[in-house]
């Protein structure tokens, strides 16, 4: 079984996400490219089209970063019942099987659901804060990254990639 979420994939391309990955990289894997590689660092000629399209298919989300308390226990609430509601019709769905067993992934996403509502509030306000805090981590560092100073075209002659030997694709 794979553990690649494709982002967006084409005939010599391929973005995803590696589902366990705990720093939510995405990752790409290009064909037929040309590259240089040193010990202090990659180039790849990565085609202008298929730049374009990639840039656009970003899984970041920054939906609760700018949400205070308040709003993100309003937010808590309106998903904790729609997840009982749904837990419930799923329950409630006459089935041909004589005893009714729910599946492991059922149970598995659903396992909160079958909680008292507010220790079922509980664990999705406590996942979502720990989100709001991975999103507004990375806003910053973006805004850092945005922030920094781009070199002057005379010192891009001077990158690590170009202070080694390079190696280049076919090599």
């Amino acid at each position: 079984m794979s553990t690649k979420s494709s982002l967006v994939s084409g005939p010599s391309f391929h973005l995803f996400e590696e589902c366990f990955d705990p720093a939510k990289n995405v990752w790409l894997d290009l064909g037929g490219c040309d590259f240089e590689a040193t010990p202090r660092g990659l180039r790849i000629e990565i085609p202008l089209a298929i730049w374009e399209v990639i840039r656009q298919h970003s899984p970041a989300c920054y939906d609760l970063a700018a949400l205070n308390d308040a709003q993100l226990q309003a937010e808590a609430e309106k998903r904790v019942d729609s997840q009982r509601a749904d837990y419930q019709a799923d329950l409630d769905t006459p089935s041909p099987e004589i005893e009714r067993r729910p599946s492991p992934a059922f149970s598995f996403f659903n396992r909160h659901a079958r909680l008292p509502r507010e220790e079922h509030l509980a664990h999705v306000l406590d996942s979502l804060r720990t989100e709001r805090e991975a999103q507004s981590a990375l806003l910053q560092r973006i805004a850092q990254l945005k922030a920094a100073r781009r070199p002057a075209p005379a010192e891009v002659a001077d990158s690590p990639v170009d202070s080694a030997a390079p190696l280049k694709h076919g090599q």
